[in-house]
């Protein structure tokens, strides 16, 4: 092998070396993580303390909340008892549309989190009255488990609502 022929062979394997041997590239920018409390969650059970601090357990019944990155979803029938159809399908009597609205809760809009707590922000309501209005909320996460705690509840003139609270127990199912 000529003298040029070993410069060339030699200096190729030192580049090579040093190819392989440098350090990794940094790793890219990843993704903030994702938002925990995004998905879908089945309502499990539900604890109501009343005015007077008396608190009454139940398992719920049907009943889903839906979060994603800003908006959430939120429908639930607040008692242990199921809801009861009208007696003749699709024209309740007034008794029955009264019982049927009183059944169920019902607001979607935006929220936000700051540390345990959000608070959301209904753009449609069951209760007119709630729509301007917030509800704050603490939760926790126990794996697949969220715990919502009413913290405070008020309308959108500014009224507080001091009465029952809820502490909400649910299920991510997706």
């Amino acid at each position: 092998m000529t003298l040029r022929l070993r410069a060339v062979a030699t200096i190729l394997a030192v580049l090579i070396c040093v190819s392989c041997n440098q350090s990794p590239a940094p790793p890219e920018a990843t993704a903030p993580p994702e938002n925990a409390l995004q998905g879908v969650w089945r309502m499990e059970s539900i604890e109501s303390t009343d005015e007077a601090g008396n608190a009454t357990a139940f398992q719920a019944q049907p009943g889903q909340l839906i979060f994603t990155d800003s908006h959430y979803s939120m429908v639930y029938v607040p008692d242990e008892s199921p809801r009861v159809p009208s007696a003749k399908h699709w024209e309740p009597t007034d008794a029955e549309r009264l019982a049927h609205y009183q059944s169920i809760k019902v607001n979607s809009g935006t929220y936000e989190m700051s540390g345990s707590r959000i608070t959301v922000r209904p753009i449609i309501a069951r209760a007119p009255e709630f729509v301007g209005g917030h509800e704050t909320l603490e939760f926790g996460l126990d794996g697949d488990l969220l715990t919502l705690r009413t913290v405070e509840l008020v309308s959108g003139g500014g009224v507080a609502n001091t009465g029952a609270a809820d502490t909400m127990k649910l299920r991510r199912v997706e």
